[in-house]
């Protein structure tokens, strides 16, 4: 998925910043402020989401952009596969995470991984022609299918160049 970035349209590749490789995921639940004493409790109880969820496959798949091709922020990738399992895990986590507080994602959600975003200053016309450019990123590719057996909980820290994830627990899925 990191190479969608190098084999984009050249005239259009320099108004998105690209999400490096190490940094690319797909996120359950975003929790936003946390503080370090909520950990071991967030733990525990994706602990036991994980025990009961079942591992899946996936594979990377269509192209996307929020909130549209014609006026994209984000650039993300789809997913492929045993996506339902996925939403189905998504949907655990969320409701498991209610349970101690943690507010639902409002908007429904959508297995992706975001790949980059498109730098402030650009619309109109030249917006809807770089989202119709990857739009078209979206023909067959033949990625490897991948098994899902974990999870991560990260920590981010936000720098000038971006975000740096520090994982604080993984958690491995039990059924």
């Amino acid at each position: 998925m990191a190479e969608l970035g190098t084999r984009f349209d050249p005239r259009m590749r320099e108004y998105v910043r690209w999400t490096p490789a190490e940094n690319v995921h797909i996120t359950l639940q975003f929790l936003g402020d946390t503080g370090p004493d909520q950990i071991p409790t967030l733990i525990d109880c994706l602990s036991e989401t994980a025990g009961n969820s079942a591992a899946m496959t996936i594979a990377a798949g269509k192209t996307g952009a929020f909130p549209l091709f014609r006026n994209p922020k984000i650039l993300w990738i789809g997913f492929d596969g045993e996506t339902k399992r996925l939403e189905q895990l998504q949907g655990r986590v969320e409701g498991s995470l209610a349970r101690l507080g943690f507010e639902a994602e409002r908007r429904k959600f959508t297995v992706h991984a975001t790949v980059g975003r498109v730098l402030r200053g650009l619309n109109g016309r030249e917006s809807a022609d770089l989202g119709f450019a990857w739009k078209r990123m979206a023909g067959p590719r033949n990625y490897e299918k991948f098994l899902v057996d974990s999870f991560t909980l990260f920590r981010s820290h936000l720098k000038s160049r971006g975000p740096v994830y520090e994982a604080v627990h993984e958690f491995r899925l039990g059924g």
